[in-house]
């Protein structure tokens, strides 16, 4: 089981665009990170206070982000992490929505997921408004 969060910081950039219409960031990076599970393996809720995805060790260019609003208003934001990259093994258990203004937007945790040099891991993060 995944733990989503947005972030204090996301929220708060949400709230000042609809009170005086600043113009909120787009989305450019998502961070990966080892620190989504504790020492026995369970999911651990994410902090909205982070301002780094939890055990971060890269940050790579979100792919693509596709808006549709056919039935429902969902967004997807895709990204991934090559491991030849990376150059050594890691086991991927959190990563983050970072803005262009290099703030943490949002964090989802979940159970690890290996990846070595062989490996490459993408996900697709869907948001439904």
């Amino acid at each position: 089981m995944s733990k989503f969060i947005t972030t204090k910081v996301g929220r708060t950039k949400i709230a000042q665009a609809h009170k005086d219409g600043t113009a909120l960031p787009k989305f450019d990076k998502i961070g990966w990170g080892e620190g989504g599970v504790d020492e026995e393996d369970n999911v651990l809720q994410p902090s909205e206070l982070a301002s780094e995805v939890p055990d971060e060790f890269t940050k790579t260019d979100i792919t693509s982000i596709v808006l549709s609003t056919t039935e429902d208003v969902i967004l997807m934001i895709i990204g991934e992490v090559d491991g030849e990259v990376v150059g050594e093994e890691k086991q991927v258990s959190s990563c983050g929505i970072y803005d262009d203004q290099d703030d943490l937007i949002a964090i989802i945790n979940f159970a690890r997921k290996p990846l070595d040099v062989e490996t490459v891991l993408e996900v697709k993060w869907t948001a439904k408004y």
